[in-house]
């Protein structure tokens, strides 16, 4: 059986939901969207990547050492450090897919965003990334009846065996049965 699943990504939401795009704009100032900003949440993240780092390091080192106590400290620490590392990623990703929203909507303007202190090639590369989000906006799933196995085709052209049914195929296998 052939199914396909949306994928779920901010950017798209934005783009398939015009509520969601005027409430998340709403409030918002457009020079908000500026370089500086971006450079300023790169920075956060790489922050965030290294704290993370040099937690893990210490903890394998602890792991090592059998240092039990202090294992369980240092692992607590470097859920937090992981958490906070992806919550940054995710602004980084928010602030992208909200600044892609404004240039393919036409909100905003090659030209504006080159005054905001964006260099063009980065525009062009990150129109490029999401164009091509929209464009390959579902997963498409193989799911085999006969054995229970779902696959997956990947960018290379090959397939890949998933060791899990994701939840769109669940749904879908549900939905069929039912």
């Amino acid at each position: 059986m052939h199914i396909k699943v949306k994928k779920q990504s901010y950017f798209l939401a934005l783009m398939n939901n015009p509520t969601l795009a005027a409430g998340s704009f709403h409030n918002k100032d457009m020079g908000e969207f500026n370089n500086q900003r971006l450079i300023e949440l790169q920075n956060n993240y790489k922050k965030a990547k290294t704290r993370y780092n040099q937690n893990s390091f210490l903890l394998s080192i602890a792991l090592f050492l059998g240092l039990k106590n202090k294992t369980y400290n240092l692992a607590l620490k470097l859920e937090q450090e992981h958490k906070e590392m992806m919550s940054r990623l995710r602004n980084i990703d928010i602030f992208e897919s909200e600044l892609a929203y404004l240039l393919i909507s036409g909100i905003i303007s090659f030209e504006e965003c080159k005054q905001l202190g964006f260099n063009s090639d980065h525009v062009r590369n990150l129109l490029e990334q999401y164009k091509k989000q929209i464009e390959n906006s579902c997963v498409e799933y193989d799911y085999y009846e006969k054995t229970g196995t779902t696959s997956v085709q990947t960018e290379n052209g090959k397939l890949l065996i998933l060791p899990y049914a994701p939840s769109g195929v669940s749904k879908k296998i549900k939905e069929k049965r039912a």
